[in-house]
């Protein structure tokens, strides 16, 4: 139900903007993908890190949180970072 709640809010942003304002904006498109990329990209590598964990250390050293806090934490700095003055 959320992906679907998640894609009818798109839909409904990309009315308004093309719809109602006439203008052909895709930057919050491209938003979404990287949201979608980046919340996928913790349990890609879950699946990748935890088995040559055990091969090498016969169990699982990295949580999968630890993964996702690594990604996030670098990420917020870039967002606060690039940001434009004034906000």
């Amino acid at each position: 139900m959320n992906g679907i709640r998640l894609i009818r809010m798109l839909a409904l942003g990309l009315n308004i903007v093309v719809g109602f304002a006439s203008l052909l904006d895709l930057g919050y498109i491209a938003f979404y993908a990287l949201g979608a990329y980046m919340t996928a990209l913790p349990e890609v590598l879950r699946h990748m890190v935890e088995p040559m964990q055990r091969q090498l250390f016969g169990q699982v050293v990295t949580d999968t949180e630890v993964l996702r806090q690594l990604l996030l934490g670098p990420t917020m700095v870039m967002i606060m970072l690039t940001r434009p003055s004034g906000l």
